[in-house]
């Protein structure tokens, strides 16, 4: 099965509710063999993720990048990968770039969106240095 056509663009802060689509399916899909169900299906699993992508505010230098196919109302994000420069705690940032979170659909996995999405992030990281 070969990738559907994907776009990769800078995330906005309308794009709140589709990020946390896509991380609460995927945690459900990915971890429902290490949590129960009592977790990943809490009143406030979803909820406070919504919240957190509601009020993204975030360090100079942070980046998301979300992975869209088309939909009948215009684009669906499928996936979105956050990356920026390389925090070590002991020495600050080191020069270095590092995705802090990549996360996919579970409809889209193994259809070769990753792929996509991981190329621009690493493009995007040896354009910024």
């Amino acid at each position: 099965m070969g990738a559907p056509e994907t776009t990769i663009r800078a995330a906005t802060p309308d794009d709140a509710d589709g990020i946390t689509d896509v991380q609460v399916a995927s945690w459900r899909a990915g971890y429902a063999h290490v949590f129960p169900d009592t977790i990943l299906y809490a009143d406030d699993f979803d909820a406070t993720r919504r919240a957190f992508w509601t009020a993204w505010r975030f360090a100079p230098g942070h980046r998301i990048a979300v992975a869209t196919v088309p939909a009948d109302d215009g684009e669906r994000i499928v996936g979105f990968a956050s990356y920026g420069p390389e925090r070590e705690r002991a020495r600050g940032h080191t020069g270095r770039g590092e995705v802090w979170a990549f996360y996919l659909h579970p409809h889209v996995w193994g259809t070769g969106v990753a792929g996509v999405l991981i190329e621009h992030v690493e493009t995007r990281l040896l354009a910024e240095g």
